[in-house]
């Protein structure tokens, strides 16, 4: 039973895959060619390289942005329920306490 939901598991995950990789084509579709109008001259006079490392750049601060604000978002829920909000409460004291020794 364990492998069965094992591989439900990566079914699961492989179909979100494909859907999240389906949308983000379409994202870039939409909005590529009115941003490579923009940029296409600027980018004339770098290297492979270099456009490589922007483009991996600018992916990991897409990422950065995404985890602080999905963080921020379970953070405001969390402070809403009253246990989770004495939790946090409790941490703060406690890393409060250890910046000031």
């Amino acid at each position: 039973m364990g492998a069965l939901r094992y591989n439900k598991m990566i079914e699961e995950t492989e179909e979100y895959q494909d859907k999240l990789a389906k949308e983000a084509q379409e994202l870039v579709d939409e909005t590529f060619p009115n941003l490579w109008k923009g940029v296409k001259e600027d980018m004339k006079d770098r290297s492979k390289k270099e456009l490589a490392e922007r483009m991996y750049l600018f992916g990991i601060m897409t990422h950065m942005r995404i985890i602080d604000i999905a963080d921020n978002e379970i953070i405001e829920q969390a402070k809403k329920d009253p246990k989770l909000k004495k939790m946090f409460d409790k941490m703060k004291e406690e890393i409060g306490e250890d910046n000031e020794e």
